[in-house]
């Protein structure tokens, strides 16, 4: 079971749907708000290097590799409550990037293959933040922090990482990193 916003909500956002490789290519100074993305055979939505990009209202179903991935980002990003269903990589994949990553409100992840939030190699310059994390139906981690991270990841609201498809990987797993993990509420 996949997890949504209100139907209304969904419903009225326009829809990019099967494209042959990366959905969105995310630029530097940018904002994209308002968008449901389906069937992706790359990315859903990349960024590489960019700095001060807003997101906010994006409905992600089935991309053939991340939901959202971020590369070397370099802060000012924020994302607000995203929803990401059965991504065939990771939900959300952080690679490097100095500066803040901001995921705001609620972050809704359900059904993925690969781990639903991967972050990793983040360098002592970098932040991630969370307010409220739920992951589902996941295939592997619910959140992993890897790759001789360094630097700082907050949740500061609800973390809740369920196994309804009885995956063998941790729902939680912070690997040769050494940086500042803070949790607020794990369920």
């Amino acid at each position: 079971m996949g997890l949504t916003k209100t139907s209304h909500c969904v419903s009225n956002l326009p829809i990019l749907s099967s494209s042959s490789g990366d959905s969105v290519i995310l630029a530097s100074n940018t904002s994209f708000t308002g968008f449901r993305i389906s069937n992706s055979s790359g990315n859903s939505i990349i960024g590489t290097g960019v700095q001060n990009v807003s997101m906010a209202n994006i409905f992600i179903d089935h991309s053939g590799n991340d939901g959202i991935r971020l590369v070397n980002t370099n802060g000012g990003i924020n994302i607000a409550g995203p929803v990401i269903n059965s991504s065939q990589g990771s939900a959300i994949n952080l690679i490097g990037g100095t500066g803040t990553t901001t995921f705001s409100g609620s972050t809704l992840i359900s059904g993925g293959t690969g781990p639903s939030v991967n972050i990793t190699g983040l360098p002592a310059s970098g932040t991630v933040n969370f307010g409220n994390l739920q992951v589902n139906s996941r295939g592997a981690a619910g959140l992993s922090i890897n790759g001789t991270s360094a630097g700082t990841v907050n949740l500061a609201g609800t973390t809740t990482i369920t196994n309804e498809n009885a995956s063998s990987s941790s729902a939680l797993e912070i690997l040769n990193s050494t940086g500042k993990f803070n949790f607020n509420t794990v369920n």
